[in-house]
């Protein structure tokens, strides 16, 4: 080999090594995958299969949960159990640099973005189908998801029943890595409680969950009332042939 050609190889392999370090430095995700789930998660067979719905059931006498996160003290308080095996639509996280410069330093937002790192976006049942999902566009704008689609082409309650958006709360260090793998288009299964929360300290707040579907906040939301979220206190995912809990 030439040392004409030796330097070009060279100065090719540099720039590879520059374009894929960039690449996961705005998407870890990709590096994580290759990593996390070997120290935080188990092996497990079968298949996952989208929900034809998912699955809700109302606690008997729940015990509020107290973290402590980013300096802060928040009361979790489970309302209902909840599990579903979806495709994820859209991710959404909180936690990075560059999501944070991304998405504006807020104190109020950076409280509740330690607590709930990431928001889901998961569809099933018809929504969850090839040629329907294919049609839909999906966004996201701080702590909603937003979508677009075809006139006629999806109805409302389709998007009622088969459609949600998940503030994540992971219940542990193992969760909390599992949620650093996801990618949209994954099949995954979670499962854990909706919630409440509500932050002791100041600035206080209390955050409330949607506990079934169609639900909206009575509250006006930049100038709209918006549909409630499941606040998904999480203490099990699988993904990719691996569970976390």
């Amino acid at each position: 080999m030439s040392k004409q050609s030796d330097l070009f190889w060279k100065g090719v392999l540099k720039y590879i090594a520059i374009g894929v370090t960039v690449f996961l430095l705005f998407y870890p995700s990709y590096l994580y995958r290759l990593i996390y789930p070997y120290i935080f998660s188990k092996p497990i067979t079968g298949k996952l299969q989208i929900s034809n719905q998912d699955y809700f059931n109302d606690l008997q006498n729940p015990q509020d949960i107290r973290i402590k996160s980013s300096e802060m003290t928040f009361i979790v308080s489970p309302k209902v159990k909840y599990a579903v095996t979806g495709k994820v639509a859209y991710v959404e996280r909180y936690s990075g640099w560059w999501e944070k410069f991304a998405h504006g330093y807020d104190p109020s937002h950076s409280i509740y973005n330690d607590l709930s790192p990431i928001d889901l976006t998961l569809v099933y049942g018809s929504l969850a189908d090839k040629e329907k999902y294919s049609l839909i566009n999906f966004d996201h704008e701080y702590r909603t998801a937003k979508l677009t689609y075809p006139r006629n082409s999806v109805s409302y309650n389709e998007l009622i029943d088969y459609l949600n958006n998940y503030h994540i709360i992971p219940a542990n260090n193992h969760i909390r890595r599992a949620l650093d793998t996801i990618l949209t288009d994954d099949t995954i299964y979670i499962e854990g409680y909706l919630s409440d929360v509500t932050a002791v300290e100041e600035p206080r707040f209390i955050l409330k969950t949607g506990l079934r579907h169609n639900q909206w906040h009575k509250e006006l939301y930049g100038g709209n009332y918006a549909p409630m979220c499941f606040v998904l206190y999480t203490t099990k995912i699988v993904i990719n042939h691996r569970v976390y809990e």
